[in-house]
C-alpha cells in the first residue's frame, strides 16, 4: 500500500483586496470569458441556473453576484475552479508520494 506523504502548507491564497463592486466586476468577466471560451450562450446558462436570461447578463456586467450555488454550478459547467470564478488568482498545488 502506498504512503502519501501530505505537507502543511503554510502560505495562505489571499484575493486581491477589492471593494463588493469591484468583486463583482471581477466574477462578471471570468464568467463571461468562460461563456464565450465554452461556446455557450447566456441563455444556455440560464437554463443550467434555472433563472432568466437577464440575470445572467447583470451578472456578467457585474450589477448582481452569483449566489454560492450558482458559483458551484458554474464550476461544474465551465470545469474551472470555484476559487478562479471568483476572482482569486490561478495556482497550483502538489502532494507528494513516498514509496
Amino acid at each position: 500500500m502506498q504512503h502519501i506523504q501530505h505537507r502543511r502548507i503554510t502560505t495562505k491564497l489571499y484575493a486581491p483586496m477589492a471593494s463588493i463592486q469591484e468583486s463583482r466586476q471581477i466574477i462578471g468577466q471570468r464568467l463571461k470569458e468562460a461563456r464565450l471560451n465554452s461556446g455557450m450562450s447566456q441563455h444556455d446558462i440560464a437554463k443550467a441556473l434555472h433563472c432568466d436570461q437577464t440575470t445572467v447578463s447583470r451578472m456578467e456586467r457585474g450589477l448582481i453576484s452569483p449566489d454560492c450555488a450558482e458559483i458551484r454550478l458554474l464550476s461544474s459547467v465551465f470545469q474551472l475552479s470555484i476559487l478562479y470564478l471568483m476572482g482569486y488568482p490561478t495556482f497550483v498545488v502538489s502532494a507528494t508520494s513516498t514509496g
